[in-house]
């Protein structure tokens, strides 16, 4: 797979990491829900530390009752630093992933 250059990203590549991007940056930090960073100047979900850490994040013991948190663990974060590099990496594993598999082949392999 060709890397990704940002002068080699289209409308369609910004299409399809866009839900993505919006559900990283839609849910606050543990850092920020505790208090311990700066929210971002963006809205996000109003989530306490608690909620996060019951709901989102993935517990291997709790997975038959809390089966969406093999989903929703990818969207939890410790700190800002972890999402933005998370979201970078995702932007550049995930569009020569799309441009193989195509938007419907991109969320599965994930």
């Amino acid at each position: 797979m060709a890397a990704v250059g940002w002068r080699n990203l289209s409308l369609a590549d910004a299409k399809v990491v866009a839900p993505y991007a919006v559900a990283f940056a839609a849910i606050p930090t543990l850092a920020a829900a505790g208090g311990r960073e700066h929210y971002p100047p963006w809205p996000v979900l109003p989530l306490s530390t608690t909620t996060l850490l019951n709901h989102f994040t993935f517990v291997r013991a709790k997975l038959p009752a809390r089966w969406w948190s093999l989903l929703s663990s990818a969207f939890t974060h410790l700190d800002a630093n972890h999402r933005d590099s998370n979201l970078l990496s995702l932007l550049f594993s995930a569009l020569p992933l799309a441009r193989r598999l195509g938007s419907r082949g991109l969320a599965p392999a994930l």
